[in-house]
């Protein structure tokens, strides 16, 4: 991502986290608690953020602390079914159904992506056209 413009920042709560060799552009590489890191960041304007866990309740905790957030984009690996699930529960909870709007959710473009390379360049895509001023998917 690095050659794309952007800063690339790894949060993985995952004791045997991925070596930072295996991530050459990625500038941070954080082995912390992903939901309790979701509540530090402050709003910016112009971060892209993805939200790719390992389980439908820890997307959800993650979702719940950035969706308030003024972020450019929020993105979240997962089935329709999913992302209408954890969104109709998040609202009943409190969570305006406007801050949902910039959901991009599932993420990356629609075009088919199945091996995971294809899947994190359909993701960039994603938010390219989100940095152009598209919409995205």
């Amino acid at each position: 991502m690095g050659s794309l413009g952007l800063r690339v920042t790894v949060v993985d709560d995952n004791p045997k986290m991925p070596e930072e060799d295996r991530f050459a552009a990625i500038e941070v590489l954080l082995s912390e608690d992903m939901e309790s890191y979701a509540g530090k960041p402050s709003p910016d304007s112009h971060a892209y953020i993805v939200i790719l866990t390992r389980g439908f309740s820890k997307d959800k905790a993650v979702l719940e602390r950035l969706i308030g957030k003024d972020f450019r984009y929020i993105g979240m690996v997962g089935s329709k079914r999913k992302i209408r699930t954890i969104t109709e529960d998040l609202i009943s909870k409190g969570i305006e159904k406007e801050h949902f709007s910039k959901l991009y959710a599932p993420i990356g473009l629609d075009i088919g992506g199945q091996i995971p390379e294809e899947i994190a360049l359909i993701i960039a895509a994603e938010i390219i056209s989100v940095k152009r001023g598209k919409r995205g998917n």
